[in-house]
């Protein structure tokens, strides 16, 4: 018997593939900005730069509240993050 060729793929399905690879790299990219971002905050705070770790806290809490926003991440997987992020400057803070 002669191999069958493969059914044609409808249009619809090509355009599903194109937006689908879009929007992984579009998650990627995000998600890679916010690890770097919290890796940096925790740099900021093993070095023992106060005020420069509550400023950047803030803008780290404000990358997180706008990926669970956008549905990149879920919301309690921001506010988790956050959550951690905040008690290592609160830590800081607390310090002498």
């Amino acid at each position: 018997m002669p191999a069958r060729k493969p059914p044609k793929r409808k249009p619809s399905v090509l355009k599903r593939q194109r937006q689908n690879l879009k929007r992984r790299e579009q998650n990627r990219r995000f998600l890679s900005e916010l690890k770097t971002y919290s890796k940096k905050l925790r740099e900021i705070v093993a070095k023992g730069d106060k005020e420069k770790a509550v400023d950047f806290l803030r803008l780290v809490q404000k990358k997180y509240d706008k990926a669970a926003q956008n549905g990149y991440i879920k919301v309690k997987n921001a506010s988790r993050h956050v959550s951690r992020l905040s008690n290592l400057v609160n830590n800081l803070l607390k310090q002498k």
